[in-house]
């Protein structure tokens, strides 16, 4: 929900090149239909396949759009498409979905033992995470989520957003890009030093990350 501020403003960027911008709201999420609670990793993927899948029969060049999480979505969902991605933008990715739900678990057992009861996550069993209901089957499918050492696009943006000077990239990104990179993969990497706006407080967005996602969008439809 935080995030929203900064695809909308990428969206309209891109309008006055002429380039058209769809937020595929997942099943259980925004106003897409089904509760969360009933679905899975694997649902999702199956819906931006379907959103990717509809878009690509037009014959434009479609490229994919991921902030962390989704860009494993994005990642993962394109692995098996039928036509290839013009490009696949990564914000902030993240490439293990059990590395990533790890937080998020945390924060479900610190709920849990401040309201005085023990967590337990046993098969067919729910855990509530920051008002969410997030089922077993989901927090399954989601640790078994990692990037393929594949890309499933023609080239990639990867901007990495942090508040800090410091444009080293993590360990475990370079661990993904290296299979990318020697397969010779064109892949653009920048930093935008920002606040990590899908965690402030307040809804914020980055004019720096649109220009910088813009340009490359623009420059790869004119090659």
């Amino acid at each position: 929900m935080k995030a929203r501020q900064q695809f909308t403003q990428l969206a309209q960027s891109l309008l006055s090149h002429d380039v058209g911008m769809a937020i595929v709201d997942v099943r259980g999420t925004g106003d897409a239909e089904g509760e969360l609670i009933d679905v899975t990793w694997n649902d999702w993927c199956d819906d931006v396949a379907a959103a990717y899948a509809s878009l690509a029969k037009t014959g434009v060049p479609v490229f994919v759009l991921g902030l962390r999480l989704g860009g494993l979505l994005g990642l993962i969902s394109l692995k098996n498409a039928t036509f290839s991605a013009a490009g696949l933008v990564l914000w902030e990715p993240q490439f293990s979905g059990k590395v990533a739900l790890k937080p998020f678990l945390r924060m479900g057992a610190m709920s849990a033992k401040l309201a005085g009861r023990e967590q337990v996550n046993a098969p067919g069993d729910t855990r509530e995470i920051g008002g969410y209901l997030l089922s077993n089957a989901f927090e399954q499918s989601l640790n078994e989520a990692v990037a393929s050492t594949d890309f499933p696009a023609q080239a990639g943006l990867i901007v990495k957003v942090s508040a800090e000077e410091n444009t080293d990239l993590p360990p475990a990104w370079n661990a993904a890009l290296a299979p990318w990179k020697e397969a010779g993969v064109s892949l653009t990497i920048d930093h935008v030093k920002f606040p990590t706006f899908w965690n402030t407080t307040e809804i914020i967005a980055s004019d720096t990350l649109t220009d910088i996602t813009q340009a490359w969008i623009v420059a790869r439809l004119a090659q």
